[in-house]
């Protein structure tokens, strides 16, 4: 029985002139190679967490994405604080100019409009008055166009 075990393992495996079998030699490699590669990355893993940066997510996650530098907790560390500015532990913020620039105009926006009036014509009759607020709550741009309209045509009554 032995011999009809060696004899379906020879035919599984055929040998070539050196009496090796280099498709079976191929496939323990890429084996090995997965092995290694799924320890590096837990390892890496590992070095993110315990310098205090969650590799799943946030800045951890970005961190995870650029940082080629050695696994070593110090290292890494320091690469965040010069890079980006950021230590561990910090809740993550936006570290995009383009964040900035929004919240910035925003701000504008916010101050200009609690510092403008409607474009109802002050003190004019009180019908044209409503349509231009009615028209002005729309937003559109139409709507705009037409509320510019009757109040530019309420002044040159007014004249």
């Amino acid at each position: 029985m032995s011999d009809e075990t060696t004899d379906i393992e020879a035919e599984d495996e055929p040998e070539t002139k050196q009496g090796r079998n280099w498709k079976a030699l191929r496939e323990r490699a890429d084996a090995a190679e997965s092995k290694v590669k799924d320890l590096e990355s837990k390892m890496r893993k590992g070095v993110f967490r315990e310098a205090g940066f969650d590799p799943e997510s946030g800045v951890g996650k970005m961190l995870a994405t650029l940082y080629e530098g050695d696994l070593e907790v110090e290292a890494l560390k320091a690469f965040a604080k010069a890079e980006y500015g950021v230590e561990p532990g910090e809740p993550s913020v936006a570290v995009s100019p383009a964040a900035d620039q929004i919240v910035a105009v925003q701000g504008r926006i916010d101050r200009l409009s609690a510092q403008s009036q409607p474009l109802a014509p002050p003190g004019g009759d009180d019908a044209i008055a409503a349509r231009v607020v009615e028209l002005e709550a729309k937003g559109d741009t139409e709507s705009l166009m037409e509320a510019i309209a009757l109040r530019d045509e309420w002044r040159k009554r007014q004249t």
